[in-house]
């Protein structure tokens, strides 16, 4: 598989796991006995532990992609990406200073 293409798989599958991760967290808070009134309460605690196994992941097949040097730039930018959204989930970093 060319390089080219095991970024692009790299990407999505990082993509796909950190929507799920998301949709999980958000669901075991409602099993868990919050309500949608305390969704915006706790949003951002709620998501960091799905938010750290992502960066976790992503730093483990980032270090095995590192052999690759043309893999530095695709994995640098999904780390800031990442670092981003975490400083957003902790309110570090207002949702507003970010265009969409």
């Amino acid at each position: 598989m060319s390089t080219f293409l095991r970024q692009v798989v790299f990407i999505g599958a990082n993509l796909l796991l950190f929507v799920g991760l998301r949709y999980v967290a958000l669901l075991m808070g409602f099993l868990g006995g919050m309500g949608a009134a305390d969704h915006y309460q706790y949003e951002s605690v709620l998501y960091l532990p799905g938010t750290a196994l992502q960066l976790l992941v992503l730093g483990l097949l980032y270090t095995r992609s590192v052999r690759y040097p043309s893999a530095y730039p695709y994995g640098l930018a999904l780390v800031s990406l990442l670092l981003l959204v975490v400083l957003c989930q902790l309110r570090l970093i207002p949702y507003e200073v970010i265009p969409s």
